[in-house]
């Protein structure tokens, strides 16, 4: 005969296992509530294409729920633009960034432009921790990986600068010209160096612009000399970046008052590679939206975390969102008028900036 079963001592003897389990899955579930998603920024906050790109990231956390999810977000920043001059300075910024990194390790990393791609890529992706970065200027194989290598993922800033020189041309039909002004650093060489790659023979074909010259210069007096030596009628000026002038004294000189002189003291067509310098002045810009990139390569990221996929999983993609915005306030002022079918595309920078 069977003997019965003891429900009691049943759930005596079951409950402290049931209660254990309970309070492993607690447990887990409370460590991985603390999770911290750490943003290292190239650049200082007074960068208006760093304030961008930060708030497309906060964006896609707060579109994907990630707060929600038990995430928060520190930031940590190079500001690349002010220690390029200071190589030591910036190496003790670098220092204590990887010894935080260490010391409290993230679990994820999102990366803003070429300086902390470069400095920080390696570094994390040896610690298995999963990252993205925006804002890189290049082709991947100037960094040393390739389309689909594994590892990282993330948004690559290009313009499309044959096209950039088609609208230029039908602005101003007289220009046979262009020249690409930029200061001494690794953002500039990193853009020149995918403008080189488009040029076949020293043009871009079918845009009827032949001439193609690249200025770099970090001396501000430089910069402004060889500005008011421009033939306005023939060359249009596309600049590149200009973040690192120093005046006469050596101190650096802020980028908005090198856009207000060149708003006072230039007639020739301008261009910008971000949307932002069009508000500050340049005529026109067929470039990568900060925002957008910052959505994009946060967006990735999240979701390949809420999937669980290994960070030496992740492929590296090449994504770039442009857009044609038009300063019509420059144009008047140098005697542009623009084609309807051009207007009709682009967006009126004055209508972004003072909406009815």
């Amino acid at each position: 005969m069977k003997s019965s079963i003891d429900v009691g001592k049943l759930i005596y003897r079951v409950m402290p296992v049931v209660a254990a389990l309970i309070c492993m899955f607690y447990s887990a579930e409370v460590q991985s509530a603390n999770k911290k998603l750490l943003i290292i920024h190239s650049y200082a906050m007074d960068y208006e294409w760093t304030v961008g790109e930060d708030k497309g990231i906060v964006k896609a956390f707060r579109d994907t729920l990630m707060n929600e999810w038990g995430w928060s977000i520190q930031r940590s920043f190079l500001n690349g633009k002010k220690y390029q001059e200071d190589p030591s300075r910036l190496q003790r910024e670098i220092k204590v960034i990887k010894q935080e990194i260490e010391g409290d390790k993230p679990d994820a990393v999102i990366l803003t432009d070429d300086l902390a791609f470069i400095v920080f890529y390696r570094f994390l992706n040896a610690l298995n921790i999963p990252v993205s970065f925006c804002g890189v200027n290049g082709y991947i194989e100037d960094y040393g990986y390739r389309q689909g290598d594994a590892g990282v993922t993330g948004t690559l800033e290009h313009n499309n600068f044959p096209a950039m020189a088609k609208i230029i041309k039908r602005a101003r039909p007289s220009i046979d010209r262009i020249v690409y002004v930029g200061d001494v650093s690794k953002t500039t060489d990193g853009i020149v160096s995918t403008i080189k790659r488009d040029l076949k023979g020293g043009k871009f074909v079918n845009t009827g612009i032949d001439k193609h010259e690249f200025y770099k210069t970090s001396s501000y007096d430089e910069l402004k000399n060889y500005l008011l030596g421009i033939d306005s009628s023939q060359t249009a000026v596309v600049f590149i970046s200009f973040y690192t002038f120093t005046d006469n004294k050596d101190e650096h000189v802020y980028y908005r008052d090198v856009d207000r002189w060149i708003n006072e003291n230039t007639n020739f067509i301008d261009a910008g590679i971000a949307s932002f310098h069009v508000k500050n002045g340049r005529m026109l810009s067929l470039a990568s939206s900060a925002d957008e990139i910052g959505y994009y390569c946060a967006q990735k990221l999240f979701e390949a975390i809420k999937r669980r996929i290994d960070p030496s999983d992740m492929g590296i993609r090449e994504y770039m969102p442009l857009q044609l915005i038009l300063n019509r306030s420059r144009a008047d002022k140098i005697g542009v008028q623009m084609p309807y079918d051009i207007l009709s595309y682009a967006r009126d920078v004055n209508r972004l900036m003072n909406p009815k």
